[in-house]
C-alpha cells in the first residue's frame, strides 16, 4: 500500500512538471532574425506605408526582433526613426518614430508612435531605446517599445504598447 502511494506521488509530480514544461514552451520570445530572415523582412518594408513626406528613415538593426511562439515566427517588428514635414511649410519638420510590423502571414503595415494630436502639441519621438515583451496571464504577450519623447522644455521615456487584437492586427497604445 505504501509503495502504491509513493508511485502516485511520483506520477503526480511528473504530471505537474510536464504541465509546467509545456506551458513554458508555449511562451513567446523576442529574438533577433537570422540574416536570411532579415533579408526577406527588409523586402517587405515599403516606404509608402509611412506618413507622406517621411524622410531620413533610420532602422537600427539591433532593434529589429521577431516574435517567436510555439508555432514559429509570428511577426517581425522594426522600430523606425524618421522626419516628417509640418503642414505649415514655414515651420521645420519634426522628428518622430514608428514601427513596421510584418506578420509571418499577410501584408506588412506601419504604425506612427506619435499621434497627430501629440504632434500638434509639439511632442516628438527621437528614437526607440529598447524593445521588450510584457506578459499577462493567459493572453498573448504585448510588445513594449520604450521611446525617447520630448517637448521643447524637457524629455522623458515613453512606453508604447503593441497589443494583438482579436482580429490578429496589432494596435498601438501609449502607457
Amino acid at each position: 500500500m505504501r509503495r502504491r502511494g509513493i508511485n502516485l506521488n511520483v506520477l503526480l509530480v511528473l504530471t505537474l512538471l510536464w504541465g509546467v514544461a509545456a506551458q513554458a514552451q508555449a511562451r513567446q520570445h523576442l529574438l533577433p532574425p537570422s540574416p536570411a530572415e532579415r533579408a526577406a523582412f527588409e523586402k517587405k518594408l515599403d516606404p509608402a506605408l509611412m506618413p507622406a513626406g517621411a524622410s531620413h528613415r533610420n532602422i537600427d538593426p539591433k532593434q529589429v526582433f521577431k516574435l517567436a511562439g510555439p508555432d514559429g515566427t509570428e511577426l517581425t517588428v522594426a522600430p523606425v526613426n524618421f522626419d516628417v514635414p509640418r503642414s505649415n511649410m514655414s515651420e521645420p519638420g519634426r522628428r518622430t518614430c514608428g514601427v513596421y510590423i510584418v506578420p509571418a502571414q499577410g501584408a506588412a503595415y506601419f504604425l506612427d508612435l506619435i499621434s497627430d494630436d501629440d504632434a500638434d502639441l509639439g511632442i516628438q519621438c527621437w528614437s526607440v531605446l529598447s524593445v521588450r515583451l510584457a506578459r499577462k496571464q493567459g493572453e498573448p504577450a504585448d510588445i513594449v517599445l520604450v521611446g525617447s519623447a520630448s517637448l521643447t522644455t524637457h524629455s522623458w521615456r515613453q512606453d508604447y504598447v503593441l497589443h494583438c487584437g482579436k482580429d490578429g492586427i496589432y494596435k498601438l497604445s501609449v502607457d
